[in-house]
């Protein structure tokens, strides 16, 4: 996985919450792109673009005279982290990061299962977001994925999540002071 990190939030935290999330969907994470930063919104959210190849001039947001270009197995993933100090309690933005990551990881599976036909990408689709088939799909995925975890047939990720959390607890503290 092509991972770019552009968060205060070190890349030892971050990549293995990630890559963890792509696993459990069921997803090819080898050569698919993923971009974390950070925005003035107060929450967590995520975006899965249906791109074969993506340049690092847009992935890094500059101008470039030689653009790497990094070929995708169905799209790559634009996550966006909330900024330091957080309205949310840090328990709550990790479960939300770890939610959002299942459900745009389970778009990319999509793509990568199906390729852009089977998705109704719907830009120009009238229907409420819930109502859309790929949404629906993302969201019966993420909700089979909690309760594997539930019954104990896919292992806990809170070994991952805990330091992630702590090390946003640390922070938010830093900010605060």
């Amino acid at each position: 996985m092509q991972f770019f990190n552009q968060t205060q939030i070190p890349t030892v935290l971050l990549f293995p919450v990630v890559e963890l999330a792509g696993r459990f969907v069921g997803a090819r994470t080898q050569k698919t792109v993923v971009l974390v930063t950070q925005n003035r919104k107060r929450h967590t959210s995520g975006t899965a673009y249906n791109y074969h190849t993506v340049s690092s001039s847009r992935l890094l947001g500059e101008a470039q005279q030689v653009s790497k270009k990094y070929i995708t197995d169905g799209g790559w993933i634009h996550l966006r982290f909330p900024q330091f100090p957080l309205i949310e309690v840090p328990d709550t933005v990790t479960k939300r990061l770890w939610y959002v990551c299942l459900h745009e990881w389970a778009h990319i599976k999509d793509l990568q299962n199906g390729g852009p036909k089977k998705l109704a990408w719907s830009r120009n689709n009238k229907q409420p977001w819930i109502d859309r088939p790929e949404e629906q799909r993302a969201t019966l995925c993420v909700l089979e994925i909690y309760t594997k975890i539930q019954m104990g047939y896919l292992k806990d990720p809170s070994s991952i999540l805990v330091p992630f959390t702590q090390y946003i607890i640390q922070k938010e503290r830093e900010t605060n002071e």
